[in-house]
């Protein structure tokens, strides 16, 4: 998979393209990549995603930040997997905010690509305050010579599958229905990070991942599942700010069972299975201390429960 970051353009190459965010690359947005990933196979062409960074909703609505189902790089490495030839990333602005639907499709559509067909989702909306839509881009495909072909939307218990549903389920940690919604397991991924290495000296070292937007759970402990170097594991994860340290990044500590290996640099699957507590302050390490072995007991539990239905 070719990654084209915006100035720099895709070489020209005949292209079945599809236009979106993507977020959490649920099973909507596996539909749609399929389509387009197919339909170029069967015309000898390349398969493309247009998409943007960062999220349109985080530039147009600033103080409403949108909690993302995925990382960049969880999300390229989902794309990949679909066989997706080629992603173009555009930098969302202001100024890119107010294209017009016509100016949109000739720079950054047919620019940039002999567009022979584009795949586009049923809510599609773009350019100038969401002025264009799959009616606009069949009229300039009609002129400029493209098909355009819309992806109804995929139901799932007589609901639409979307981000937004799943961001919705994942703030209720009802992570069990995510997984017919996603076609996987919900899960944070990304390169294990060196952090203060405070834990490994109180008995609980963790794995540290650092999740740079606002995260769509809550922030608090849960017991997890983890995917690291082709090996399962469990343990339990604190997600959040770490108060009791006076610190503010926000990252994902876990604390693998039966594990003491040095991993920085590996990339690891962090699968949340149950939400144990929230985030809090404690007065002394020792309280600390107490809390974590209790919070890894209950993970233990939890996650036998977990596995055995």
């Amino acid at each position: 998979m070719h990654i084209v970051d915006f100035p720099e353009y895709p070489p020209r190459k005949n292209a079945v393209v599809t236009i979106g965010n993507m977020d959490g690359v649920h099973i909507g947005h596996q539909t749609l990549i399929d389509s387009v990933v197919q339909t170029a196979r069967e015309r000898n062409c390349v398969s493309a995603l247009v998409t943007f960074d960062p999220h349109p909703q985080e530039i147009l609505f600033p103080n409403r930040k949108i909690a993302r189902l995925s990382s960049r790089e969880h999300q390229l490495s989902l794309l990949e997997r679909l066989g997706i030839d080629i992603v173009f990333i555009i930098p969302f602005t202001k100024s890119f905010s107010q294209l017009t639907p016509k100016e949109f499709v000739a720079e950054f559509l047919q620019k940039p690509f002999e567009l022979e067909k584009l795949f586009v989702g049923y809510d599609f909306y773009f350019g100038k305050q969401r002025s264009g839509n799959a009616e606009t881009l069949k009229e300039i495909g009609e002129q400029d010579g493209f098909e355009v072909e819309v992806i109804a939307p995929i139901e799932k218990k007589d609901s639409i599958v979307s981000s937004s549903r799943l961001r919705q389920l994942a703030q209720d940690c009802q992570f069990s229905e995510m997984v017919s919604l996603l076609g996987r397991e919900f899960s944070f991924y990304g390169e294990v990070r060196q952090g203060d290495q405070r834990g490994r000296t109180i008995g609980f070292p963790t794995l540290n991942l650092l999740f740079p937007y606002k995260i769509p759970v809550p922030h608090g402990v849960y017991a997890v599942k983890v995917h690291l170097k082709g090996k399962q594991y469990f343990g339990v994860t604190n997600i959040g700010v770490r108060p009791t340290f006076e610190k503010t990044q926000l990252v994902i500590e876990t604390f693998v069972f039966d594990f003491d290996q040095e991993v920085y640099g590996e990339m690891v699957e962090i699968i949340p299975l149950a939400f144990i507590r929230h985030e809090k302050k404690f007065n002394s390490l020792e309280e600390l201390m107490s809390q974590i072995k209790n919070d890894a007991e209950t993970a233990k539990e939890m996650v036998q429960q977990v596995t055995l239905h």
